[in-house]
């Protein structure tokens, strides 16, 4: 429609061909906005603006979109819908729910294979007295021991400490 020359007086390309204007919004209304199967101007307006479409500051009816410029008809292709984009939001909100849940399931099914909570001992002392006997222990030396200076303890191997200590404390 843009590209009509018999419409210039109606709607056409801006003089940079980067927006088009409304020239006779109202020869508009009553002769071309049925080509897009809308019977309000406001409607019409909605659809542009939800397409990428703003409407620039010039006192006219001149809308741009850095999608629809004059000779480049491919880049039409680039102009989405916010409401197709945001359904493909949606569908990737549910596809993340949904893993959100198998994961959930997955975890309580570990959980269930796993000896009740309060089978393990607990400790009744608080957790930093508890490592430093931990430290302190002679027998820990191979998992958890005091660095050189003794202002500081250096765990040796994580995977003994979480597997052996860690686990019975309180939460």
């Amino acid at each position: 429609m843009v590209d009509d020359l018999s419409l210039d007086s109606i709607i056409s390309w801006s003089q940079s061909g980067k927006s088009f204007i409304i020239w006779n919004p109202e020869e508009f209304y009553n002769n071309l906005l049925q080509r897009f199967c809308f019977q309000r101007i406001n409607t019409f307006l909605s659809f542009l603006f939800s397409h990428g479409f703003r409407k620039i500051d010039s006192g006219k009816w001149e809308f741009a979109n850095d999608n629809f410029v004059r000779g480049q008809r491919h880049l039409i292709n680039n102009i989405i819908s916010d409401v197709i984009e945001q359904e493909v939001l949606y569908d990737q909100g549910m596809e993340l729910f949904k893993a959100e849940k198998l994961f959930a399931r997955l975890v309580k099914k570990v959980q269930d294979q796993l000896p009740p909570h309060n089978s393990y001992p607990t400790s009744k002392l608080p957790f930093p007295t508890k490592i430093y006997e931990m430290v302190d222990d002679p027998s820990s030396d191979a998992i958890i021991s005091w660095s050189q200076s003794g202002k500081s303890f250096i765990i040796w191997n994580p995977q003994e400490f979480c597997k052996e200590h860690l686990r019975f404390q309180k939460n």
